[in-house]
This record gives structure tokens, C-alpha cells and sequence, in this order.
């Protein structure tokens, strides 16, 4: 039986496993699919492996360690002649001397829980 599941299946002999992918697995569930019909296949070969459905980690943090101080640093470093970037990271911040005269002050929403993936900012004008 010549089949595309390279990837999908895998036989671990050393524990003793087939270990099959989040998505053959589901695809396995429904008879008369092909890969119900590999599934079949591989556990008729191996009776007494025991059968893993593998998981794929999830990412890194990828924000961690960002800091306003590495930030500020790494602007400091790339930024122009005239220090637009800083400029504008102030503005945003609520830090530039602009911001201050108006009595802006950057703060987290309070509406979500804070994860690095939906931190955002906003600038409140204070009167």
C-alpha cells in the first residue's frame, strides 16, 4: 500500500509507539477514509504498539525580556539624525515634552488580561 503519511505516522520501535499527527488521527476516526484504512494497516503490523497522538509544542514567549529600557537602546542606536523614532516612541509613551504639556500619560487597556500578545496602549488626555 504506497501511501503519503511520512509525515502523519511514525513507529518508534525503541517505545514501542505509533505515533500519529493531531490531524491523521481525526482523519483516522472516520471510516472509510484512507487514513482510517493506513491506520488499520499500521495497527494489523503492530499489534502491540500502543498508539500516541503527538502534539506540536507551542512557541516561545517571543516578547520576553522586551523592556522600554531595551527599547530605548536599540532606538538610540538606529534612529536618524534628527531622532524621529524616539520622537515618536516618546509620543507614544506620553514621555515627549508634547505630551507632557497637554498632560498625556500612556497607560495598559484594562479591558483584557495581559499577555504579550494583546498588550496595547493608550494615551489619555488628562484636564
Amino acid at each position: 500500500m504506497a501511501t503519503t503519511f511520512e509525515n502523519s505516522v511514525r513507529i518508534n520501535r525503541n517505545s514501542r509507539t505509533i505515533e500519529v499527527s493531531k490531524s491523521f488521527d481525526k482523519a483516522a476516526s472516520r471510516f472509510g477514509t484512507r487514513e482510517y484504512e493506513a491506520m488499520q494497516q499500521v495497527r494489523k503490523d503492530y499489534p502491540d504498539f500502543a498508539i500516541v497522538v503527538k502534539t506540536i509544542r507551542n512557541k516561545a514567549d517571543h516578547f520576553k525580556g522586551l523592556t522600554y529600557d531595551f527599547m530605548e537602546k536599540y532606538i538610540t542606536s538606529h534612529d536618524d539624525d534628527a531622532k524621529s523614532i524616539m520622537k515618536a516612541f516618546n509620543d507614544l509613551r506620553g514621555k515627549s515634552d508634547e505630551a507632557q504639556l497637554f498632560g498625556a500619560e500612556a497607560r495598559q487597556a484594562e479591558l483584557e488580561p495581559q499577555t504579550p500578545m494583546n498588550v496595547h496602549f493608550q494615551v489619555e488626555v488628562k484636564k
